[in-house]
């Protein structure tokens, strides 16, 4: 899966705590991903590895409406 450049505050599942997470899909795919309510993922780097996860509904919809207004 190829990682975007687009970065995103989310709730890490794993570590808990608010962090600057990539997007791993493209432009494109976030943009229908949202659009669907499809699962999209996202990661960040953590001294214990990758930690890798999917979005949850409420950050989905912040992340809708940062693309709608055009801050993302």
């Amino acid at each position: 899966m190829q990682q975007s450049n687009i970065s995103f505050q989310a709730r890490c599942a794993i570590c808990n705590e608010t962090v600057t997470a990539m997007l791993l899909l493209k432009r494109e795919e976030v943009d229908a991903a949202v659009r669907q309510n499809a699962e999209v993922t996202v990661m960040h780097l953590a001294p214990d590895g990758d930690h890798v996860w999917a979005l949850t509904d409420q950050e989905k919809t912040r992340l809708r409406n940062r693309i709608a207004d055009g801050t993302l």
